[in-house]
């Protein structure tokens, strides 16, 4: 709608009546997908276990270890990621799962590269595979850490609960107005 009222010449057929039906077409689709999302979530059925063994088979987190050789070891990403990236194809061929991992293990395949990251721990290396610790580090703004998304869920609450007493008070508006209206014409036509 901005975007058809916004042009000049909004009275040509071309950027007028033409476009229009891709709007109110969006807006049925999007009406479609949102009842379809509310019975997925309706009966949804989430299996926390299941889902912390497949995130701890996996390598979602590969990439934090690489970043903590970049802390602890003062090496570029690159150069991290390629040590990572080393252990990852290992590991699969091997059908090795991340969560065997050790300092050990990185210092090996750092030091194929040419490379020294002695200043690495088991620790280090668990955390930084570790799903929750991965996930709870990231506490930024918009980040997933479970603090984060606490508080913005709060904030998207308390929007919602702004947004319904609006639309509350607009229907109570409408059906005063529509009343009235009614009352008047009534009036008129007596």
């Amino acid at each position: 709608v901005t975007l058809t009222k916004g042009l000049s010449f909004t009275h040509s057929r071309d950027t007028g009546s033409e476009s229009w039906h891709f709007a109110f077409d969006g807006l049925t689709q999007t009406g479609q997908v949102a009842r379809i999302l509310s019975r997925v979530l309706a009966t949804l059925t989430v299996h926390t276990q299941r889902m912390a063994l497949a995130a701890d088979a996996g390598y979602s987190t590969a990439t934090e270890l690489a970043d903590t050789l970049v802390r602890r070891c003062d090496l570029p990403f690159r150069t991290a990621h390629e040590i990572v990236a080393g252990l990852v194809a290992k590991a699969i061929a091997a059908d090795s799962p991340p969560t065997n991992w050790t300092a050990n293990d990185v210092m090996e395949a750092a030091h194929r590269l040419g490379f020294h990251v002695s200043q690495l721990t088991d620790d280090d290396v668990r955390q930084a595979l570790d799903p929750v610790s991965n996930v709870s580090s990231r506490c930024v703004q918009g980040g997933p850490s479970p603090d984060e998304v606490h508080r913005m869920l709060a904030n998207r609450r308390k929007a919602l609960e702004r947004d319904r007493e609006i639309l509350d008070s607009l229907t109570r508006k409408i059906t005063e107005a529509s009343a009235y209206l009614e009352q008047r014409v009534r009036e008129l036509t007596a």
